[in-house]
């Protein structure tokens, strides 16, 4: 934060104004969103742990090297952007948004891991659609845009992006989760809420859920199966959504909750799907359902796999990360650098409190701030998620 030295100068009666502004300096320095994506390092396999920081001036990405405690930023020509995505052969993409530039800087862009930059691959036409979620099937990515709420396709060979279609009518105009499904197909979820739809690569048909099917959205999967919760149990479907079991939780009145560690829904892409029972971390076979005791939680912070299998809880904004041998449960903690923000953030909103005081939010990163008129001293609340309103 800008320390604040003086208040307005003193002049002259003549020429005081009939309303006086003064600077009450930077309220907001340092819109983190302190980890989002466990990903490898393409160029030694590494595990990484991603955060970003947001600002009107420019944008960071930053990673942590959990094997070797260092800390990486990567200063990206835009004011906000989304989650890195790592492709089934290793490529880190990016979408960034708002950007500095006269077409929009709504880009998808790429990881160079030899010589560490990023790289815009361009956007899809027209250029004002911001690109919010990506998937990956058979080397093909796919992307949701807002405004339109349509689906993209880009293929890295030909360096080209496709339009696709535009699965859900207005108000609905963004569509902000693709997952793949275990027969090959897309779901897509909009925003505003609406029934998902299923995309067909094939044939470029669009389709409702089936009925039995609707919770699948957010479901993890793995080999040709979905692992959806239930209250306290979890629904097996097959790629037909037949319902093949459900699994009750080995810990007497806990919830059984699958985590998604691979990439986007899928679970591990080894067979497994990790789960909690409680503050037990557990493994479900994918084909048995026979599940096992890994070790004892929780472990907080975000959550994801290394190159090697371990499973990995990083707690980005404290710099301390668990790795767990999902074999043995043995558990290793790492410490790592902490990323300090640095940048700016636009003021948009203000609002007097009941208490007096004068409360605002920026527009990237999301703080609440708290601002005393008697003294002007402001103070940074935090961090509170998506969307504040004042």
């Amino acid at each position: 934060m800008q320390a604040l030295t003086s208040r307005a100068p003193t002049l002259p009666p003549t020429l005081r104004p009939r309303v006086a502004y003064y600077d009450l300096g930077i309220p907001f320095v340092g819109a983190v969103w302190n980890g989002f994506s466990i990903t490898y390092d393409p160029a030694n396999g590494h595990t990484l742990a991603w955060g970003a920081e947001f600002s009107q001036d420019g944008a960071h990405y930053f990673c942590n090297d959990l094997d070797t405690g260092s800390l990486e930023v990567f200063s990206m020509p835009c004011r906000e952007h989304g989650p890195v995505f790592q492709a089934e052969d290793g490529t880190i993409y990016a979408q960034i948004m708002s950007g500095l530039s006269a077409d929009h800087g709504h880009h998808l862009m790429v990881f160079d891991a030899q010589a560490r930059t990023f790289s815009s691959l361009g956007s899809p036409a027209p250029g004002d659609q911001r690109l919010l979620c990506i998937e990956e099937r058979d080397g093909l990515l796919y992307m949701g845009g807002h405004e339109l709420a349509e689906l993209f396709c880009y293929d890295p060979q030909k360096r080209r992006f496709d339009k696709l279609c535009r699965p859900f009518a207005p108000p609905t105009d963004r569509l902000v989760n693709i997952q793949l499904l275990p027969d090959g197909r897309l779901l897509l979820m909009g925003y505003p809420a609406v029934p998902s739809k299923i995309y067909d690569v094939e044939s470029g048909q669009l389709s409702d859920v089936p009925p039995g099917a609707e919770g699948i959205a957010g479901a993890v999967s793995e080999g040709d199966r979905l692992f959806l919760v239930a209250g306290e149990q979890v629904r097996v479907l097959s790629a037909d959504f037949t319902e093949v079991a459900r699994l009750d939780s080995p810990v007497a009145g806990a919830a059984l909750v699958p985590l998604a560690l691979g990439r986007n829904g899928r679970a591990s892409d080894r067979g497994v799907v990790y789960a909690w029972a409680g503050d037990q971390l557990v493994a479900i076979d994918a084909d048995t359902l026979d599940i096992r005791s890994i070790c004892q939680g929780p472990f907080a912070g975000i959550s994801g796999l290394s190159k090697d299998g371990y499973l990995v809880f990083a707690q980005v904004g404290e710099g301390r990360a668990t790795m767990v041998d999902p074999n043995t449960g043995t558990q290793e903690e790492r410490s790592f650098e902490v990323y300090q923000g640095s940048l700016g953030s636009a003021v948009c909103a203000l609002g007097r409190g009941p208490d007096g005081k004068i409360y605002g939010t920026n527009i990237y990163g999301m703080h609440l701030c708290a601002i005393d008129p008697d003294t002007d001293a402001i103070e940074d609340l935090g961090y509170t998620w998506f969307f504040v309103y004042v």
